[in-house]
């Protein structure tokens, strides 16, 4: 395999992860949003925030920012 093609399976590679980090912070944060707004309303909302923040960051965050997808060929 040449260096072109290791990069683009390491920044597709972290495309993917980054999607799945993105989904799994914004669904826990939705049920932390439910939580909030029913059981513990304080505790619910402190956390929802950061982890619907943090979802929205991991699914718009572009490959091509990170060292992997970085390197000159």
């Amino acid at each position: 395999m040449n260096k072109l093609q290791q990069l683009s399976r390491a920044c597709r590679d972290e495309k993917v992860f980054g999607r799945l980090l993105g989904i799994f912070f914004l669904a826990l944060g939705l049920i932390f949003l439910i939580i909030g707004f029913t059981v513990l309303p304080l505790f619910g909302l402190i956390v929802a925030i950061p982890l619907i923040a943090l979802g929205f960051y991991f699914l718009r965050k572009s490959p091509g920012e990170d060292e992997a997808c970085r390197t000159d060929l």
